[in-house]
């Protein structure tokens, strides 16, 4: 997204962004594996960030990951038929987010 704003040569361009995050935040990326989708059990879902020594947050609530939301450290495993959501984020070490958080959704049928 490009703006500018009132005359001369000065332009504010903003990507991807999370706003309030850290100047490494940009390099910080979380993933799930597999994506959202319709699986038959049992159902393991990875979590990955980039770089490798990310910490990630998450939550199957549906509540967003907090300071005392588990931190991610093996695959999280889905054993029965359901409707589940994970939402994960990447902190620093001092629990400030690097991400967004993200949602997905799974089918364990």
């Amino acid at each position: 997204m490009y703006c500018s704003e009132g005359k001369g040569p000065f332009r504010a361009v903003v990507d991807d962004l999370y706003v309030g995050a850290p100047a490494d935040a940009a390099r910080t990326t979380v993933e799930a594996r597999p994506d959202s989708g319709s699986y038959p059990a049992p159902l393991k879902v990875e979590l990955r960030g980039d770089p490798k020594s990310t910490r990630i947050r998450y939550t199957l609530d549906g509540a967003s990951p907090s300071e005392t939301s588990p931190v991610y450290e093996k695959p999280i495993l889905f054993d029965k038929a359901g409707a589940y959501e994970v939402r994960f984020q990447a902190v620093d070490a001092g629990g400030k987010a690097l991400t967004p958080v993200t949602s997905r959704l799974y089918d364990v049928r």
